[in-house]
């Protein structure tokens, strides 16, 4: 597998290949060792061209909030019924002003990362959390708020 850094890529990722083989954490996140051979791919195209820059879409609304839900589903948590309805939209009214270098991979695992972090304040606030509880993912969570509360079985 060609690589940039020096082929470091191929050692990282086989390291992240190794570590999940051992049931073991890896030493990088997959995403970043996913994206760093994307990204050497890209170089090479853009040397190929003479250093032109290399078209690399967007991920579609869709796409982005499937990755939130794989992100959720990887670490164990369940979406609530109202984040699965409203968790697309909510990503498209966020993203709509982006500019040309938002990175929109990385800002979605980001967004999952704060509702994590939101998830874990409403958390603290109940007497006896239920273990269902504990793993659900709700809309303050992800920080959705609805103008029409009728719009929502949640709270």
């Amino acid at each position: 597998i060609p690589g940039g850094h020096d082929g470091i890529d191929y050692f990282e990722f086989c390291a992240v290949a190794r570590a999940i083989k051992e049931n073991r954490m890896g030493p990088v996140d997959i995403y970043d060792a996913v994206t760093w051979m994307a990204v050497s791919a890209l170089s090479e195209e853009s040397i190929k061209k003479g250093g032109a820059p290399v078209e690399f879409p967007d991920f579609t609304i869709e796409e982005l909030g499937q990755i939130f839900r794989q992100q959720a589903k990887k670490a164990k948590y369940t979406l609530s019924a109202d984040v699965e309805r409203w968790i697309n939209p909510y990503i498209a009214m966020l993203t709509k002003d982006k500019g040309k270098t938002f990175g929109n991979g990385r800002w979605v695992r980001n967004l999952f990362e704060k509702t994590l972090e939101r998830q874990a304040q409403r958390i603290i606030s109940l007497e006896n959390p239920s273990k269902e509880e504990l793993l659900t993912i709700r809309m303050k969570d992800v920080g959705i708020s609805l103008k029409d509360p009728n719009e929502s079985e949640e709270d």
